[in-house]
């Protein structure tokens, strides 16, 4: 999900709204609308996180008031784990699970 939606906002122009490197634009001595452009783009990209998220991970979510917010409780929230097995053969392997809080699936 992250790689896909960090294209999404890379395509959109608004990826610098969530990684930060457009809070330049609100020095004390900005404009108020240069402050609005900055506002409504960085809600644009709230928007397209929220629009883009499954139903069952938007509680992860539902508290954040900014896209950097957002986007760093999802990365956060799905962690992997590498775990050992053995196949059918009896072959010895490893692998990653996918973590999340509500369910676990296995990655490939």
């Amino acid at each position: 999900m992250e790689i896909q939606l960090k294209h999404l906002l890379i395509a959109k122009g608004l990826y610098g709204y969530v990684d930060g490197t457009n809070t330049n634009t609100l020095a004390a001595d900005a404009s108020a609308t240069v402050k609005e452009d900055y506002a409504k783009k960085s809600s644009k990209a709230f928007s397209h996180i929220v629009l883009s998220v499954s139903d069952n991970l938007l509680y992860l979510i539902t508290e954040c008031e900014n896209p950097k917010d957002a986007l760093d409780k999802l990365v956060l929230s799905v962690t992997y784990l590498p775990i050992n097995f053995y196949s059918k053969s009896n072959t010895f392997g490893q692998s990653c699970v996918k973590v999340r809080r509500s369910r676990i699936t296995y990655a490939t």
